[in-house]
């Protein structure tokens, strides 16, 4: 069982459904559960948010805001106190990064993982969905000394 433990902020309520959805979409009905600021015991906790309890903790965007270097509750790094056990992140400068950090021990190549960005492929989509609705644009094409239009659908 999947557990998707979500924030509570109302500023991130869109990109967290959008994110989960994406992901939820590849999974069997009954799999997963949705709880708000709850660690569920025996199942595997996933969020977002980078202070919420979870067993793996994915980037919802594509910036590294060194986050993951925060001290949590003025201890140790957050990830070392939120029962992180793998780190989603945009990109393999990150993953470098991370698993090359003598702050963070518990991490390194085995446990960080590249995803990309998955917000980007919902935007894709969507740019798909309008280039395909909208019609062919023709650019005008000069050529040579005659100064000749053509036209060239692009």
């Amino acid at each position: 069982m999947i557990n998707f433990n979500l924030t509570s902020s109302k500023n991130y309520i869109g990109v967290q459904s959008q994110l989960n959805k994406l992901i939820q979409q590849h999974l069997p009905a009954g799999s997963y559960t949705e709880t708000t600021l709850e660690y569920v015991e025996g199942a595997l906790n996933f969020t977002m948010f980078v202070r919420q309890q979870a067993d793996v903790l994915m980037s919802h965007g594509a910036a590294d805001k060194n986050y993951h270097w925060k001290k949590y509750l003025d201890k140790s790094f957050v990830n070392e106190q939120t029962r992180r056990k793998h780190l989603f992140v945009p990109g393999n400068l990150l993953v470098d990064r991370i698993s090359q950090s003598r702050k963070l021990p518990s991490f390194n190549r085995t446990n960080v993982h590249s995803v990309g960005w998955p917000r980007l492929d919902a935007l894709i989509a969507l740019q798909n969905e309008y280039d395909k609705d909208k019609p062919a644009a023709r650019k005008k094409m000069f050529s040579g000394h005659q100064r000749m239009i053509t036209t060239a659908k692009v």
